[in-house]
């Protein structure tokens, strides 16, 4: 893909995050049984960390010549094994 095309993408995921953080959390809640309940991850917290996730993902994107960090995803491991 070109840095052009790439751009493009990038400033498109960017404007509908809301739209695809709320797809993605259904998409979680339809497929995996063990989320739904809440038990296991409160639901705001799941919602919350497909934000992070998928604003991360996003940024990074945006500067491919970074890596990806994962600080927020061990931040996640953390809290639900606690």
């Amino acid at each position: 893909m070109s840095r052009a095309g790439l751009a493009e993408l990038t400033e498109w995921a960017r404007a509908r995050l809301p739209w695809l953080t709320d797809d993605a959390y259904g998409a979680i809640l339809d497929r995996i049984e063990l989320y739904r309940s809440g038990r296991l991850v409160p639901l705001d917290d799941l919602h919350r960390s497909v934000e992070q996730n998928l604003r991360s993902i996003v940024a990074a994107m945006a500067r491919p010549d970074f890596s990806l960090g994962l600080t927020l995803a061990h931040q996640t491991g953390w809290r639900r094994a606690n």
